[in-house]
């Protein structure tokens, strides 16, 4: 006999474990199937002490270390540094996701039949199907790019992450210290996964670190928020978009995103105001991103520059605020059209 459930979730990585962890946690009903272990995509780990307040506590146990400074650079030039109050965390993703989905029926190593709709070997029927596959979602039509990371053994500033921009690439280099001998190194922006290995063996080469864990590489949506209905399914975290394009940091807004359409599909309509907002703000940022994959390396640089470290992360965390006052630093056609974005 068919088990029954409210949701199945295709995908355990953070919108599909937290809309499940939610669900569950409201008495509904639900099932995941995921084709890998949960965690096993490419990320840096990194995620704001914000996630707290916007989305729900951060299992102790997945606690690497606590981020409380970063450094920035541009073509080799440190532009901002601080230091002091909690940033953030970096993440044991797999621990994280695990914690998260602690008590709900998991099926790993099942593959979803898109087509089918069905799951082999699995006798379940569900009343909705949400999808948070990834990059791995079908028909998804927006922008991608791609990213590597390896772990790397040296001396490093523990609790100090570093970003490296490189004015030619419309993307960049990260230093995510896992500990004072540890961390992890990657690149990703536009372009294809070959030349991302070998910029990063370039660029580990330069920092004298010694590989521990070859790099591993993976899609990332960036396109911006393009559905969250279709066709009688729902789709939620990077699957839908819930991405924010200027920094590829999809744990956090996919995990906002989960929430709130698990409140909207349960009769919210709070919520739905709430996913607006945070739509225009993933759509605002992938204004910025056009704005800058267009512009000359030199144009970049002085955009950059400009823009300071305060203002650069606030925009980065994907404050509606900041990417008003942005406004004033781009050219008048682009500051008009975000603006209207903006409302």
């Amino acid at each position: 006999m068919a088990t029954r459930f409210d949701y199945l979730v295709v995908g355990a990585g953070p919108g599909g474990a937290w809309f499940a962890r939610e669900a569950v946690d409201r008495g509904l009903r639900v099932a995941v199937v995921e084709a890998v272990k949960p965690g096993f995509k490419v990320c840096g780990g990194a995620i704001p002490a914000l996630f707290e307040k916007q989305v729900g506590k951060v299992p102790s146990e997945s606690i690497i270390s606590e981020v409380r400074g970063f450094r920035v650079y541009l073509d080799g030039e440190m532009l901002w540094e601080e230091h002091g109050s909690l940033w953030g965390y970096l993440l044991d993703k797999r621990i994280f996701l695990e914690n998260v989905l602690e008590g709900v029926d998991v099926y790993t190593g099942r593959v979803f039949n898109f087509e089918s709709r069905s799951v082999k070997g699995l006798d379940i029927h569900w009343e909705r199907l949400v999808v948070a596959a990834g990059p791995l979602a079908p028909n998804y039509k927006g922008d991608r790019i791609y990213a590597v990371q390896g772990i790397y053994r040296g001396d490093f500033d523990e609790g100090v992450i570093e970003i490296h921009f490189d004015s030619r690439l419309v993307g960049y280099y990260w230093v995510f210290p896992t500990s004072r001998r540890e961390a992890r190194i990657g690149v990703g922006g536009y372009g294809e996964p070959r030349e991302f290995l070998e910029m990063l063996a370039k660029f580990v080469k330069k920092l004298g670190v010694e590989e521990i864990e070859h790099p591993k590489g993976s899609y990332i949506n960036i396109g911006g928020v393009e559905r969250v209905e279709e066709n009688g399914v729902v789709y939620v975290g990077e699957a839908a978009g819930f991405v924010y394009p200027v920094t590829g940091e999809g744990i956090r807004p996919s995990a906002m995103s989960a929430k709130l359409i698990l409140r909207m599909l349960e009769g919210d309509e709070s919520a739905r105001r709430e996913l607006e907002t945070l739509k225009k703000s993933i759509n605002a940022q992938r204004k910025i991103l056009d704005f800058v994959k267009a512009a000359s390396p030199e144009a970049r640089a002085r955009f950059m520059k400009k823009m300071g470290g305060g203002l650069a992360m606030r925009v980065a965390l994907g404050e509606l605020g900041a990417m008003e006052r942005l406004l004033s630093l781009l050219p008048s056609r682009v500051a008009s059209f975000l603006a209207r974005l903006l409302g």
